[in-house]
């Protein structure tokens, strides 16, 4: 008689725990059955398995899945916080699937750090939910070379690009980005020159003051005028 879909995923789960490392060669074969249980179960025996190992194998796998499976392996490899899943997810966030994408970049924010800044700000440029959560990781990303990185793409950017990540940098509190911010604040870009007045906000002190005044005197736009007055 044939065995039950249920009972052969509770002997996958099974198996694949009491087998730990010597069953991670499995992963890649249970992860494209057919059956979403098989799957479901192998997934949440990765998710159990203790050992960096296991998320390198996932990572090995990655490319042989559909985007669904790829989604919710970035999940799983999200949860496990393994640093060697990195590079993993750093080519999922250029995925052609946004859903893929936009899982991948919910996972580096788990487990980034300074050398996964570029994907992220590819998914920053994209707009949309990527960006948004692009925002919020490199908001908190920790690691060396994080602010440095974001000077570096602030000092290439324009236009709306430029806007954010001088809203971005301000967030962080890169002080070494206020001369972009007050040569930005009163340039022709009125979307830049806000986000760059507004930026100035969370980085002027006293000695910037008068520089402020002369921005304000000079303002291109009520806006940004406004934002400078907040910022003095």
């Amino acid at each position: 008689a044939d065995v039950p879909v249920s009972l052969q995923a509770a002997a996958t789960y099974g198996l694949v725990c009491a087998r730990g490392f010597s069953a991670l060669p499995m992963l890649g074969v249970l992860l494209t059955r057919a059956e979403p249980e098989i799957r479901n179960a192998a997934l949440r025996a990765a998710r159990d398995l203790e050992g960096p190992e296991v998320s390198v194998a996932l990572v090995q796998v990655l490319s042989q899945l559909t985007p669904e499976m790829q989604v919710q392996v970035a999940g799983v490899l999200q949860d496990r916080g393994d640093a060697g899943a990195r590079a993993g997810l750093e080519r999922l966030a250029a995925a052609d699937t946004p859903a893929v994408r936009l899982a991948a970049v919910r996972a580096l924010a788990a487990l980034g750090d300074g050398t996964n800044v570029a994907p992220l700000l590819g998914a920053l440029a994209r707009g949309g939910v990527e960006a948004q959560a692009a925002g919020v990781t490199l908001r908190a990303l920790p690691g060396d070379g994080v602010d440095e990185a974001l000077l570096a793409a602030l000092r290439s950017a324009a236009g709306t690009q430029r806007a954010v990540l001088a809203d971005l940098v301000s967030d962080r509190g890169i002080a070494a980005a206020k001369p972009l911010l007050l040569h930005d604040a009163g340039g022709g870009d009125a979307t830049v020159a806000r986000a760059a007045a507004q930026g100035l906000g969370g980085l002027a002190d006293p000695a910037d003051v008068p520089a402020l005044l002369g921005l304000l005197l000079d303002a291109q736009s009520p806006e940004v005028a406004r934002a400078l007055e907040q910022s003095v």
